[in-house]
């Protein structure tokens, strides 16, 4: 069993919790920090722009990345938003355990 832990960046907190509410809601993560804001730095457009972002972090299956990382871009107000996923190498047995309670199973790919 095999867990992740997904870094996604927003433009506000209340877009972060929008995002954390609705993946809950559709157990495709288990849970969620929403984090302090922070000064963003990064090229777009050929300019160099500097903003304020909300770091959203959010633990999942390995195996629902996809699914999480479809979501996001669905829900999300950028165009490219930022979904950076981290494999966890080791966890308590017993948080892992409870990560895929929480969550479902990812879905048959066709």
């Amino acid at each position: 069993m095999k867990i992740a832990a997904i870094w996604i960046n927003c433009p506000s907190k209340q877009i972060a919790d929008g995002l954390a509410e609705v993946l809950i809601g559709e157990r495709l993560i288990a849970a969620a920090n929403c984090y302090p804001e922070i000064e963003s730095l990064y090229v777009w457009d050929g300019e160099l722009r500097k903003t304020v972002e909300t770091p959203l972090l959010v633990k999942t299956r390995r195996d629902l990345f996809a699914a999480v990382a479809t979501r996001v871009r669905q829900l999300h107000p950028y165009g490219t938003p930022s979904i950076l996923c981290t494999d966890i190498a080791d966890a308590d047995p017993a948080y892992i355990t409870w990560v895929y309670g929480q969550t479902a199973p990812a879905p048959e790919v066709s």
